[in-house]
């Protein structure tokens, strides 16, 4: 991925350019340039511009393809409770490359190990892998799907580090920072952990199911967030992040569990039609409803959320529409239908009862066919 140009007069200053892109120059003297390629939308198809100071060279076009490599992953051991780790390619175009996987092993045996995967550019891709994941050392692949402007065909790409063990990675318990313990105080989460050095220089989250909170407070072994609409009902895993200089560490996992014991705020007198308010009263409802560990059913059927309403401690939900409960389990009707036909009933001046064969309302007709 380094190019070289070698001549005379050059100048001083070196920048190279594919498109609006700058490149990343390696070295720059009067007479020889190097410049890595690092950023590019197709790989198959581009200009390479060089300026200095005094002169713009001539672009270089290219007539082969650079090809994609995978060169090292970085760092190689990490944290099981998840890991940000940063791939080392080559060639990879921005608009050409899609589907991006990270994974080891082959076949029904092989195992995808991010959580989150990002093209940064042509050079690099990063990888949060899974939490809660522990990974023997072994090498790394990246499978990526292909567009060619070439042959206007898309391609299952997987590459491979040359050298086997600069792609190789594992997580370790020395690694993986761990939660010992944690307390709640209202809505303020103390998280005690241990196998990990904090200081003001790293960037904390706190982590309570799939709700996040910054850190408002660190010592050595814990710390402190604010979760402004408490803490979701039920099992929630909680963890921590660390952050500084592009690493990102997250700690093991401690389950804690906190008692369902939502009252409805007063009897609720709703039509079939739904669209009445359903108030649900407990801290950390309206949490959970936020970030999808909540859901409300009222008959069987799901309710929507009215989140503008809600508060920290109680969650206002929306009744849904019914047709009626014979209709629903006996004749499966699950929607609003128009019925077309003739209603007939015998005798005449007796009618005939609701569609739903159980209401006691008679409706009488006036003629054979009404």
């Amino acid at each position: 991925g380094v190019v070289t140009i070698s001549g005379s007069n050059f100048g001083a200053n070196a920048k190279g350019f594919i498109g609006s892109y700058e490149q990343q120059t390696v070295s720059s003297t009067s007479s020889e340039v190097k410049i890595k390629l690092t950023k590019m939308d197709d790989n198959e198809k581009f200009s390479f511009v060089v300026r200095t100071d005094s002169v713009n060279l001539p672009s270089l076009n290219v007539a082969k393809p650079l090809t994609q490599a995978l060169l090292g992953v970085s760092p190689q051991t990490g944290s099981s409770g998840g890991e940000k780790i940063t791939l080392s390619t080559v060639g990879l175009g921005l608009k050409t490359t899609s589907g991006l996987d990270v994974s080891y092993g082959t076949g029904a045996s092989a195992v995808s190990i991010c959580q989150s995967i990002k093209l940064v550019d042509s050079s690099t891709v990063t990888c949060v892998t899974k939490n809660d994941l522990a990974i023997t050392k072994t090498a790394l692949k990246l499978t990526f799907t292909h567009y060619s402007s070439v042959t206007g065909k898309s391609i299952v790409v997987t590459l491979q580090c040359a050298t086997a063990t600069n792609c190789e990675y594992e997580t370790t318990a020395a690694a993986t920072p761990t939660v010992t313990s944690i307390s709640k105080a209202s809505n303020k989460l103390t998280v005690n952990f241990n196998n990990f050095s904090l200081d003001s220089s790293y960037t904390v989250k706190l982590y309570y199911g799939k709700a996040v909170a910054s850190s408002d407070s660190i010592s050595a072994g814990s710390t402190t967030g604010t979760f402004t609409k408490m803490f979701t009902p039920g099992v929630a895993p909680v963890r921590v992040s660390f952050e500084k200089n592009n690493r990102l560490t997250f700690s093991s996992k401690y389950d804690e569990t906190v008692a369902l014991s939502a009252t409805i705020a007063s009897s609720i007198s709703c039509s079939w039609a739904g669209g009445c308010n359903i108030e649900l009263n407990q801290d950390g409802l309206t949490t959970g409803a936020e970030t999808g560990d909540v859901s409300v059913e009222v008959c069987g059927k799901a309710s929507t959320f009215r989140l503008s309403d809600s508060t920290a401690n109680k969650l206002v939900a929306w009744a849904p529409s019914y047709v009626n409960t014979h209709s629903l389990e006996t004749y499966f009707v699950e929607q609003p239908t128009k019925i077309y036909g003739t209603v007939t009933s015998v005798p005449v001046d007796e009618g005939l009862k609701a569609f739903d064969g159980v209401t006691n309302v008679m409706y009488k007709s006036a003629s054979d066919n009404n």
